[in-house]
């Protein structure tokens, strides 16, 4: 990284409150900021000609490097939520000292908060309907304060009486935020501001304000200082504040990302290699698969590899592949686990969603595969057989040709220059000789259905009232979704009911992971198409390596070992 070049994380975020929707997002930075606010850095190009002729009037070195890092952070995170020039928007100041926005911004208003602390720079952009505030502390800068100028006697009792370095930091940044959104500073007294309901949850402090009972706050560690964010109330899900630990846990190394496949990544013989000469792999796979035949009647592993079936025979059966693809992506990722390899996140790519909930822990592993053979059941007795055709060609031939809006729908964008069609049969000839006058290759996938189309809208009806009584546990690591493209929160019913229907944006999912900072992909699909779109569809972006941990072409063992060394080598 280049001197005065700033390390950036984006994070967007979907808000929702009493039948209002918004959307905000967080930008954190770091820099060397001894060498960041030069003229010549290209990062001020961000500046507004104003905030430039205010950054030169600035006498000390310290107040430019700060003004300079959240001027940068704050327009990152507005670009993120409005189509804007960043330099042709102002972020000036208040009568109280708080950040406006002015200028032309399309779309409702929108507001700032910043921080900065060291080297780092914090801020979130909003719609002004969702106020909110961020603040950004040093626990040693903390330390040398006077809990008694800024807690109450409660929270100094209750939370500060102790040698916990990271508390006071935690009390004083969550006040901070939370005076941002009132716009009074720390200069309220301390019973105003006083916090309540003060807990831990995988690895993030959430808790309330007691005067303020419309307001709640998050704090997470990143870089050795402390993040804290105050919203509305109820306003923002609770797995996209794991998500946002999830971006802090990184550090100054990539994350490690566990990717999971969906149907089309299934053959005879996956795994056998593995199955045969890694006894921790052989061990989950039987465990596996015994519970599978419990629920299903189904031995699935003399599906998968007796009768000596060819990798090239297609492998169709629903209720086998299923619950195959399944099995064998959660068998390879508790082989990981068990040779010391630690996600940050998991994604999941159609039935892998299933696979990553049941991975994280929402779910036991026996519930996940009862709701995977379920889903499984229902595809077949509510859908049409249909098909899915991948095409080696931009999204844009589905978008600008009308007789295949006609024919089929668009069931997932992979990168620039491959998504996948999903057909009922009897339009599957047609489909295929309107690809071939457009000259661009295309391959139809192993599957009967015709997933994340309109063919699956039975089924998410049917599937939505089995799986009320699903009540999932917070997820051991964070979940991001290929459909949504957001983190997973608490109430999975309605989400996995629409999982079949709504369209895979792979393509997308991986940008928004790779604009919040460096990531390792490990496909743990057997195929390792997830890997293998990841490094087609941005092979310029030097932040990200994808490594399949499973492949077609044999050679198993090998294959793991170097997804091993690829975490090794973090």
């Amino acid at each position: 990284m280049s001197a005065g070049t700033p390390r950036s994380w984006l994070h967007p975020i979907s808000l929702s409150k009493d039948g209002l929707t918004g959307r905000a997002a967080l930008c954190l930075s770091e820099a060397d900021p001894a060498q960041a606010a030069m003229p010549q850095s290209p990062h001020c190009d961000l500046l507004h000609d104003n905030e430039r002729r205010r950054l030169d009037e600035m006498r000390f070195e310290r107040r430019r490097d700060s003004y300079w890092l959240g001027r940068c952070c704050a327009k990152r995170a507005l670009a993120a939520i409005r189509d804007i020039a960043p330099q042709r928007i102002e972020i000036a100041s208040g009568v109280w000292g708080q950040p406006i926005v002015v200028g032309e911004v399309p779309g409702q208003p929108v507001q700032v908060s910043i921080s900065h602390s060291a080297a780092i720079g914090a801020a979130v952009a909003f719609d002004a309907a969702f106020p909110m505030g961020v603040d950004v502390e040093s626990p040693d800068s903390v330390a040398r304060l006077d809990p008694a100028r800024w807690s109450c006697e409660e929270e100094r009792r209750q939370w500060l009486s102790g040698d916990d370095a990271l508390l006071p930091a935690l009390l004083w940044s969550a006040k901070e935020a939370v005076a941002k959104v009132l716009h009074s500073g720390l200069s309220a007294p301390p019973e105003l501001l006083r916090i309540e309901r003060l807990r831990e949850d995988a690895g993030l402090w959430r808790y309330g304000f007691r005067h303020l009972p419309h307001v709640e706050g998050l704090t997470l560690p990143h870089q050795g200082q402390v993040l804290s964010l105050a919203f509305p109330k109820d306003s923002l899900d609770v797995g996209q504040i794991r998500g946002l630990s999830g971006l802090a846990k990184a550090g100054d190394r990539p994350r490690v990302v566990f990717m999971f496949s969906g149907q089309g990544s299934q053959y005879y013989q996956m795994g056998r290699e593995l199955f045969e000469h890694d006894p921790i792999f052989a061990e989950h796979m039987r465990h596996g698969a015994r519970t599978l035949e419990r629920l299903s009647g189904v031995d699935l592993l003399q599906v998968i590899y007796a009768g000596g079936r060819p990798k090239t025979e297609p492998f169709v059966e629903l209720g086998h592949t299923h619950p195959a693809l399944f099995l064998i992506q959660y068998a390879l990722a508790r082989t990981l686990l068990d040779k010391g390899v630690r996600p940050d996140l998991l994604l999941g790519a159609s039935l892998g969603e299933f696979v990553a909930i049941a991975v994280a822990e929402a779910v036991p592993f026996e519930q996940a595969a009862g709701m995977v053979l379920e889903h499984a059941r229902l595809v077949a007795e509510h859908s049409p057989r249909g098909a899915m055709i991948a095409v080696l060609a931009s999204p844009e031939l589905y978008r600008s040709e009308p007789r295949l809006h006609r024919l089929c729908e668009l069931a997932g964008e992979n990168f620039d220059r491959h998504f996948v069609i999903a057909l009922p049969l009897d339009t599957r000839l047609e489909v295929k000789r309107i690809l071939a006058e457009h000259g661009v290759s295309h391959q139809e996938l192993p599957v009967q259905y015709a997933f994340h189309s309109s063919q699956m809208d039975r089924v998410c009806s049917e599937y939505a009232l089995r799986m009320a009584g699903v009540a999932p546990r917070p997820p051991r690591w964070p979940v991001l979704s290929c459909a949504s493209g957001a983190y997973l929160g608490g109430d999975l019913t309605d989400h996995l009911a629409r999982l079949a229907r709504a369209p895979i944006d792979f393509r997308a999912t991986v940008q928004r992971l790779l604009s919040q900072g460096d990531c390792l992909l490990l496909d743990l699909g057997p195929s390792g198409t997830l890997a293998t779109h990841a490094r087609y569809g941005h092979a310029t972006d030097a932040g990200f390596k994808a490594v399949s941990a499973m492949t077609p072409f044999g050679n198993d063992v090998y294959t793991l070992n170097q997804t091993l060394d690829a975490f090794a080598a973090l």
